[in-house]
């Protein structure tokens, strides 16, 4: 009985490590940078390949015309989050690490992505 209780408390424990990260769901959907043909910008664009201006986020990963990452961490923070990314496209693999913020600014929803490797930041508005 006691081996049962023990194994009850430890094997969620082992499982945790094993679960995949996730956007939550107010990172996920179809965005746009900011003045790129906000006319195409409604959902479904991505997959009608209307723009390849057009970032997907799903669950688990990120998708460009050319390129896609795999979610592999994130950490939220006060002021948004810690994102890391394993990414390939056109023959090659590379890994991103980014903070993340999503902001309600002027009644639009706004994804602000910066990078400190490269000193970029970027702001993408939701199609909605």
């Amino acid at each position: 009985m006691k081996i049962l209780a023990a194994a009850a408390l430890v094997l969620p424990l082992l499982a945790a490590p094993a679960m995949a990260q996730q956007f939550p769901k107010d990172f996920q959907g179809e965005w746009i940078a900011d003045g790129d043909e906000p006319s195409v910008c409604k959902p479904g664009a991505f997959d009608r390949m209307e723009s390849d201006a057009i970032l997907k986020v799903t669950a688990r990963d990120t998708s460009q015309i050319e390129s896609g990452c795999q979610l592999k961490a994130f950490k939220g923070q006060t002021f948004g989050a810690a994102v890391r990314l394993s990414c390939s496209g056109e023959g090659s693999t590379w890994q991103v690490n980014e903070v993340w913020s999503v902001r309600k600014v002027a009644g639009r929803t706004l994804l602000i992505t910066a990078n400190a490797k490269d000193n970029r930041i970027s702001v993408l508005a939701k199609c909605e």
